[in-house]
Formats: C-alpha cells, structure tokens, sequence
C-alpha cells in the first residue's frame, strides 16, 4: 500500500508494465492452442479453437491481471503440447523443449508438479496401447529423466542457483 500510494510512485503506469507480460504469455498461449489444434487436425480446426480461446471468459478475465494462474497455463499446455509432440516424432529438439516449459511451469506454481505424473500415465497408457513399444520402456525412462534434469535447472535458475545441492541430495 505504501508502495503505490506514498512513496510517490505511479501507480498506474506501475500496473499497466507488471500486466504487459502476462498478457504477452495470454496472446502466446493463443498461438499454441491454435497450432496444437491445427496439427491435429486441420486449419479451420485451429482457427475454431483460437476463437474459443479468445472468446473463454476465464481467459479475458484472467490474463490481463498480473498474477501467475494465466502464465502457469500457458507453461502447462506448452509443456503438454511438446510433450505430445515429442511422442508423436521422436525428435530431440521436442524432448528439450518439453523440459524447458515443464521447468518454467514448475517456476510459475507448485502445481506444476502435477504434470510429472500425468506425464507418466501418458507414457503407461500408450505402452499399453502399443505393445509393440513395449521394449523401449527403458529408452523412454531415460529420456524421463533427461526432461526432468533440465527441467530441475530451470526451477533452480528461476532462484538464481540458491540451494541448489539441496535439490541434489
């Protein structure tokens, strides 16, 4: 309060320069709901759920306040949207990206542990699905790990390497 009210501060311009990078997150997310939907689907499919998106009342509510819950969102369905396509293609540049959102999403909120579950009953549920895949559990399990190491390096960066043994032991 005094902060913003005596300390000669002004305020406005103070809220309107702590909104612009969430929304630049919001506008964002937008591109990655409409690239996800357009990869699996088609074009029109991506612009119909760009237009949801734009329209969601969560949303417009949401992404213009300076407070985490919109930015963990993006993170959340980025990290989700690389994952998936880290299963769909194999390709290592996927996997990494899936570890840097992963690891931005854990910065953003605690909850974004959540997703190392969810993680982990996509890959059971597609090895059930597939059992020809079955004999690269091992592959998968290791690049598991190799996800959740770069992902640890960002949550540790985001605290500029403050304890960071700790998260070792």
């Amino acid at each position: 309060r005094e902060f913003f009210y005596t300390a000669g501060n002004d305020r406005e311009k103070i809220i309107f320069w702590s909104r612009i990078p969430f929304i630049l997150l919001g506008v964002l997310l937008g591109v990655y709901v409409f690239l996800f939907a357009k990869e699996m689907y088609n074009e029109n499919a991506g612009l119909f759920a760009l237009f949801l998106y734009t329209l969601c009342p969560l949303v417009l509510a949401y992404i213009p306040l300076a407070i985490t819950d919109g930015a963990f969102a993006a993170f959340f369905f980025i990290t989700v949207y690389y994952f998936w396509k880290w299963r769909k293609e194999q390709k290592t540049k996927y996997l990494v990206l899936t570890g840097l959102f992963l690891g931005f999403a854990n910065a953003t909120k605690f909850t974004g542990v959540y997703l190392i579950p969810i993680f982990g009953l996509l890959l059971l549920m597609e090895w059930y699905a597939k059992k020809e895949q079955a004999k690269n559990i091992g592959k998968d399990i290791g690049y598991s790990l190799v996800v959740m190491c770069i992902a640890l390096l960002i949550v540790a960066a985001s605290y500029f390497f403050v304890h960071f043994p700790l998260y070792l032991e």
